[in-house]
């Protein structure tokens, strides 16, 4: 196999997340030109790929990428949405504020029905973000997925409508076992989360 092609990942500038460990979530601080540093990336069918952007310096960049596979140009950036939902869901862990907040880890992409679905796992939040790219340049998110805790791995299984997300953490001492959770795609109304807490400015009160 060749490369045939590389580019510098970007940056990413953060508006409204919290960077300070103080036991208070204060989504009210800013940080610019962050390395994006993917942690996971996925192809979004032929044309497009998304990365997971965990940021490993300055705080983390917190969220995902999709860009174009020809040029490298950037079509869609995430921003603070990822850090700002799961503060508003009970998700948000503080003491991860000054490092790199939910974590994001991986990204896997599945067609569904005819729609095509990117799941991105939050680490350090416990969950998986669902978005519609069928447009890759306007992802439409779904919905957030409950998982075990540390969610690294993940797997479509669209031929079953399922999708498969593996947790890392494993501790004994603190009774905590790394899983797997399975979900079954369902044009149901979302069952989680049952309660969100936003202000005006979609951030968590």
């Amino acid at each position: 196999k060749t490369v045939v092609d590389s580019f510098f990942a970007g940056t990413v500038d953060l508006a409204m997340i919290d960077t300070k460990e103080e036991d208070l979530i204060s989504q009210t601080f800013f940080k610019y030109s962050i390395p994006r540093e993917p942690d996971g990336v996925s192809f979004v069918g032929n044309d497009y790929f998304a990365t997971a952007d965990e940021g490993d310096m300055d705080g983390g960049s917190r969220g995902f990428t999709i860009y174009h596979t020809g040029t490298g140009a950037v079509v869609f950036s995430s921003g603070s949405f990822m850090d700002q939902y799961a503060a508003a869901i009970g998700h948000y862990q503080e003491g991860r504020s000054g490092n790199k907040g939910v974590e994001p880890e991986n990204c896997v992409f599945g067609t569904y029905e005819g729609v095509d679905y990117l799941f991105v796992n939050a680490e350090r939040a416990g969950l998986t973000f669902v978005y519609d790219v069928s447009s890759p340049a306007k992802p439409e998110f779904k919905q957030v997925l409950p998982t075990t805790v540390g969610p690294e791995g993940a797997a479509t299984i669209a031929k079953r409508n399922l999708v498969v997300v593996a947790g890392e953490v494993d501790d004994r001492g603190d009774k905590m076992r790394s899983a797997i959770t399975i979900y079954q795609y369902s044009k149901d109304v979302a069952q989680y989360p049952t309660l969100t807490s936003w202000t005006k400015d979609s951030v968590c009160i």
